[in-house]
């Protein structure tokens, strides 16, 4: 990439080798990208929206670069393909600073909406809890602890493919713009 070529997309900027953006407060920030010691890209699933991220490590912090985009729109969303674009030649030229460059890509699947039903079945547990207890002797106590035990292990069961779900590789720098394209194809 030429020093003075630069690629942007919503909130950041790359020109040569260094990367620009903006955090949640508003502050802008810059790191040279020969000063990234990792990197990870994610797609996580959320109730209305997938978010795209691209986070840089360096020894002073972590800096991201993100968008979301709505269900539905991510093949027609022009801030998603600039965000892909910008992490692709980001990428490019993690490769080409440090050769062999190793990063994270990760993506976890539709997160949202298991946590709405693992939380749905703790409310029914606790629900359930107050239902069967009709005094406050604690005499029928013992008669909710198996229905509540029973909604406790449902939770940690979707709890624990909440965590499957989530799938992480570790791939070369000069693999993911390849990776992110073909990505964009299966949308």
């Amino acid at each position: 990439m030429l020093e003075g070529e630069t690629i942007a997309c919503t909130g950041a900027r790359l020109t040569g080798r260094h990367l620009s953006g903006r955090d949640e407060g508003g502050g802008v920030w810059t790191i040279d990208l020969g000063q990234v010691t990792g990197a990870v890209y994610s797609e996580s699933n959320h109730l209305a929206h997938v978010r795209h991220a691209l986070e840089l490590t360096t020894p002073d912090n972590v800096r991201a670069v993100a968008v979301e985009v709505p269900h539905g729109g991510m093949a027609q969303s022009v801030d998603l393909l600039e965000h892909r674009a910008l992490v692709a030649r980001v990428a490019e030229t993690l490769a080409d600073l440090h050769p062999g460059f190793r990063m994270t890509y990760r993506v976890a699947h539709a997160p949202g909406r298991l946590w709405v039903v693992a939380g749905g079945v703790a409310v029914a547990a606790l629900f359930l809890l107050v239902l069967l207890r009709p005094d406050d002797s604690g005499a029928s106590l013992g008669g909710a602890v198996l229905p509540f035990a029973l909604a406790v292990a449902v939770l940690a069961a979707i709890v624990f493919v909440v965590r499957q779900r989530r799938q992480s590789a570790d791939v070369s720098a000069a693999a993911l713009p390849g990776i992110l394209t073909a990505m964009g194809r299966r949308e």
